[in-house]
């Protein structure tokens, strides 16, 4: 593309993201308990969300309540883990669960591809999560992964709606003890996805730091009048979903703009 470079900054290093694993579905033996869009959802549902903003259709899809937890693998009262639990279940009488895993120690990288012909090509980004580099964030999903289970399956209040993981073996990991953590470390690396909460390609640090692309304002190195205002600036993510801490970055900087215009434009009358 022929784009020349203003400022060599390590932009698109240090992507990290919180991976999750579904293992739904969990099954019940009281359907009253979950719903179903595909056997469940009527009309009465719809006319209820739509006149009142009641009923099932309020519910969030995959947290309608979650847990944070520490695997116990390196701060005990640091949780690195968020179970979720869910009341919609993807078949008629289950209900779901999700595992996140929210301290990664792997890190990816996004480049751009030199071929890609214009900057709307959809080959354009080049992205690695490289998820499951650093072994222990492995280890540390299978252990959400038995945790999750010990609780539908040990704790009297699932087991009073009769909570059992029915699922078969997954086809690419059959040749492993089912649920062994061989199996459960094979499920992991075929099944988990992203969680959307990539943050770090313009890691905020230390000025003239070799990894850092923008300072404590925002501001990216060796250019001016140039900020970056969104999760990326993140040096690692928040061990929560993302929205609220982008929300206050964006506030942050709000601030920082509004104060730098007034200290070079006495005249409150221009803002």
């Amino acid at each position: 593309m022929k784009v020349e470079p203003i400022s060599i900054l390590p932009v698109g290093e240090n992507l990290i993201d919180h991976p999750i694993i579904d293992i739904s579905p969990i099954t019940i033996d009281n359907p009253e308990y979950s719903w179903n869009p595909d056997t469940n959802q009527t009309f009465e549902d719809v006319d209820n969300f739509l006149r009142n903003g009641t009923g099932p259709l309020t519910i969030s899809y995959h947290g309608s309540a979650a847990a944070f937890v520490s695997s116990g693998r390196d701060v005990r009262d640091w949780p690195d883990l968020q179970i979720y639990y869910s009341f919609v279940g993807n078949v008629p009488s289950s209900v779901g669960s999700l595992i996140e895993m929210n301290r990664p120690k792997s890190r990816g990288r996004i480049r751009l591809n030199t071929t890609a012909e214009s900057m709307l090509d959809n080959r354009l980004p080049i992205i690695d999560f490289n998820y499951f580099e650093v072994e222990t964030d492995l280890e540390v999903l299978v252990d959400g992964i038995e945790l999750t289970l010990k609780i539908y399956e040990n704790t009297t209040a699932f087991q009073n709606l009769g909570a059992r993981y029915n699922v078969k073996p997954h086809k690419l990991c059959e040749g492993l003890s089912f649920r062994s953590r061989e199996y459960w470390k094979c499920y992991v690396k075929h099944r988990a996805r992203s969680t959307w909460h990539v943050v770090g390609t313009c890691k905020m640090g230390m000025a003239g730091s070799e990894t850092t692309v923008v300072d404590s304002k925002l501001r990216v190195q060796g250019v001016t009048n140039l900020r970056v205002v969104d999760a990326s600036i993140m040096p690692f993510p928040p061990n929560a979903n993302t929205n609220a801490a982008v929300m206050m970055i964006a506030e942050k900087a709000a601030s920082e703009l509004l104060q730098e215009y007034q200290i070079k434009h006495d005249d409150k009358s221009e803002l």
